[in-house]
């Protein structure tokens, strides 16, 4: 974690990633956060008391599906600029083509 650059931009994560600029450490920080982030999710998903986010989210593990698929899985439409937000939009209101 101390590895990781101070930034208070949204999207640090896949800035952070993408770029060449940034030390090995930084990549295996992030991986480390992600894994800790996870098993925190994965357990309260396992919890009597777990909301209905965290238990989808343990649904979507154990089934290995990406946050599309399981959209897609569920009739939800995520549109191009919604999938960087946790947004997702209903068929009913999905765009006419």
């Amino acid at each position: 974690m101390d590895a990781l650059p101070d930034s208070p931009d949204p999207e640090f994560g896949q800035t952070c990633a993408s770029s060449r600029r940034w030390p090995p450490t930084v990549a295996l920080a992030l991986s480390s956060v992600r894994r800790a982030y996870n098993d925190l999710m994965l357990r309260a998903a396992r919890s009597s008391s777990a909301t209905l986010g965290q238990w989808l989210y343990g649904a979507r593990h154990r089934a290995a599906l990406s946050i599309d698929e399981a959209a897609n899985a569920a009739g939800v439409y995520r549109p191009p600029s919604f999938r960087t937000r946790s947004r997702s939009v209903p068929l009913h209101r999905m765009p006419r083509r």
